[in-house]
């Protein structure tokens, strides 16, 4: 396995390409028993692959993924300055106090969450700078998140502060 940076377009014709970084994981394979095939070059002509019968050729076959995964449903965010509310936590990371405007913004009601901890609603790439947050709040009593991605009851994750 290997990383490296890959072009990438985007959707829209008019946003310039952007490098992503990728893993490939793989393996070289023996293609002996897969038929030699036409291919466009890179000039847009007609290549025959001239291979003997007898020649072992070898491929690399791997998959490709993001080394960072971006979800669809991570794009979801609270844009609206009225979309904001207000918890607060016990030492042990329990929610104490959830105020009457989140309900509509993560789908749970303040009686659903009242007691759970909030590392069950916590997506798992932001568990880390999370248990620093709840450190410093340990040590010094008060304190302010980052921004974390919250699973609604909906099942999808919006970004939090």
């Amino acid at each position: 396995e290997f990383c490296c940076h890959m072009l990438r377009w985007a959707v829209d014709q008019n946003e310039p390409p952007f490098y992503e970084y990728v893993k490939f994981i793989g393996n070289f394979k023996s293609l002996k028993n897969v038929p030699n095939c036409t291919q466009i070059g890179l000039d847009g002509s007609m290549e025959r692959s001239l291979h003997s019968a007898s020649e072992d050729r070898m491929g690399f076959v791997a998959t490709v993924r993001l080394a960072k995964p971006q979800f669809i449903k991570e794009m979801c965010t609270v844009k609206e300055h009225n979309e904001e509310s207000t918890s607060r936590h016990s030492l042990e990371w329990k929610f104490l106090f959830l105020d009457h405007r989140a309900p509509p913004i993560i789908g749970y009601l303040p009686f659903e969450v009242l007691g759970t901890s909030g590392y069950d609603y916590y997506h798992a790439d932001d568990l880390e700078i999370l248990a620093k947050c709840h450190e410093h709040l340990m040590r010094y009593g008060k304190g302010k998140t980052c921004y974390y991605r919250f699973l609604t009851k909906g099942q999808q994750w919006i970004w939090f502060q």
